[in-house]
């Protein structure tokens, strides 16, 4: 049996990712020249430029490893069947469907296997997707975003991005041990 990518119907295909990598270096500049504004009132503009530059590197990060599976879907699966299929999913399933479509075997389910996409993700989606909320008269709903992304360093964003590049590469094949959830 074949496991090779289905043969693109045009000469060439373009994928953004480059050009996420290239802005991770950007960002990266900007996160490290604002650390020093960590420590500032939160209302300061030290300190939300701080934040600002961790919630777009997050946005930023996420966009990236959208780039890199909609690349690996597209090169698999061709363009117009990845989109009528698999482009809705939510980033974890279209990881393990394109792992398996590419593999020919599932990719484990572990406690802590892909954790860090994940949890990056639901970040991205409080920062993309903000929500209004009713606060208790008796005090406030801690917001617990700006100790979250205080806390972050930004190797971990380029690591959680390697993690999934590294599955799609050639040598990227993951032990399965066994399991087929």
């Amino acid at each position: 049996m074949k496991t090779e990518p289905i043969p693109a119907e045009w000469d060439a295909i373009i994928c953004p990712e480059f050009s996420y990598w290239g802005g991770m270096d950007i960002l990266e500049s900007h996160w490290e020249r604002t650390q020093a504004f960590a420590e500032d009132e939160p209302g300061s503009d030290g300190f939300q430029e701080f934040i600002f530059w961790r919630r777009l590197s997050v946005i930023w990060t996420c966009s990236t490893i959208e780039a890199v599976v909609n690349g690996e879907g597209t090169v698999w699966l061709g363009e117009i069947f990845y989109k009528d299929n698999l482009e809705r999913l939510g980033i974890i399933q279209k990881i393990h469907t394109l792992y398996a479509l590419k593999y020919r075997v599932r990719l484990p389910r572990k406690p802590g296997h892909l954790t860090d996409v994940t949890k990056l993700f639901e970040l991205r989606n409080t920062l993309v997707h903000p929500k209004t909320r009713e606060v208790p008269q008796e005090g406030t709903r801690k917001n617990e975003r700006p100790s979250l992304l205080r806390s972050m360093e930004f190797n971990h964003l380029r690591k959680v991005i390697w993690t999934v590049t590294a599955l799609f590469e050639p040598d990227g094949n993951v032990e399965t041990d066994g399991d087929a959830n």
